[in-house]
């Protein structure tokens, strides 16, 4: 699959528009007003969140007691790191930013959770979530389906609920910490 055949990245909203401005003048606009600055705090702040909590931000009881399983609270941290990316993707104002949060998360992830970084390195869980949310109605139903088979429940409806409540959680929580951080739209 090549990325051209997922939309994760939201409109380029600022004047750093391809016919308006090229390449290097958008990239030093980025440095003088803050704006890179800012991606990376946010991505370094998201991967010390992922790492300091054993299933992510704080959740609802009903899935901290799913938490007790290792294999689910593994495939929670996946889909939290899924979930932190895409957002970073769709919620700030050019692609050159969220590429620097996402590259900045992953580079702190690799150094504070190392197994975490080893785990999504290696697995295939990322695709199983793009070709379900790819072109999907209620992309937050169609993640919590793959959670559940990613936790070998497939058939439980309730891993599916947990896990569509857990992806609104994690991309309303991603996505308040991108405005928290107060990008310059145009």
């Amino acid at each position: 699959m090549e990325d051209s055949d997922i939309k994760i990245f939201g409109s380029d909203a600022c004047a750093c528009d391809a016919g308006e401005m090229d390449l290097a003048e958008c990239v030093n606009r980025f440095r003088s007003d803050g704006s890179f600055q800012k991606a990376k705090q946010l991505g370094a702040s998201l991967a010390e969140t992922v790492s300091r909590d054993p299933c992510g931000f704080e959740l609802p009881q009903e899935a901290q007691q799913l938490c007790a399983d290792e294999n689910t609270a593994a495939q929670m941290k996946v889909l939290l790191v899924f979930c932190v990316q895409i957002t970073l993707h769709r919620e700030l104002p050019h692609q050159i930013l969220s590429a620097e949060a996402v590259n900045e998360f992953y580079d702190c992830l690799m150094r504070l959770s190392p197994a975490l970084y080893e785990s999504l390195a290696d697995g295939a869980a990322f695709t199983f979530y793009y070709l379900a949310v790819k072109g999907s109605q209620d992309i937050a139903a169609s993640a919590g389906s793959q959670f559940a088979m990613l936790c070998g429940q497939e058939d439980s409806a309730d891993y599916a609920r947990v896990g569509k409540m857990l992806f609104s959680i994690y991309t309303a929580r991603t996505a308040a910490a991108v405005k928290q951080a107060g990008f310059l739209r145009a």
